[in-house]
């Protein structure tokens, strides 16, 4: 069965933004896909791996326009660890 990932950082800008997602993964006309919701700070290589598909949901620093807070930490993970580089070859 095919998995989608969809992780998540979740703060109350973004809570209602997630829950409509994850509804939307969930309803009566998608069948067939095993959905899998993990927070960004917890999410493992492992879990991205597995994964057909991925759904990333985190702010933008109002300040600056770039990722902030857990998507710096993803960017940072996905260049540091091997499993997340040897998927891209």
């Amino acid at each position: 069965m095919p998995r989608l990932l969809v992780v998540h950082h979740t703060s109350p800008a973004l809570q209602a933004m997630f829950e409509a997602a994850v509804s939307g993964t969930r309803t009566d006309e998608i069948e067939g896909i095993e959905v899998v919701v993990r927070p960004a700070l917890t999410v493992a290589a492992v879990d991205v791996l597995e994964a057909d598909g991925h759904l990333l949901g985190t702010q933008l620093t109002p300040s600056s326009g770039d990722h902030g807070g857990p998507a710096d930490q993803w960017d940072a993970r996905e260049r540091s660890e091997p499993a997340f580089n040897n998927r891209r070859k």
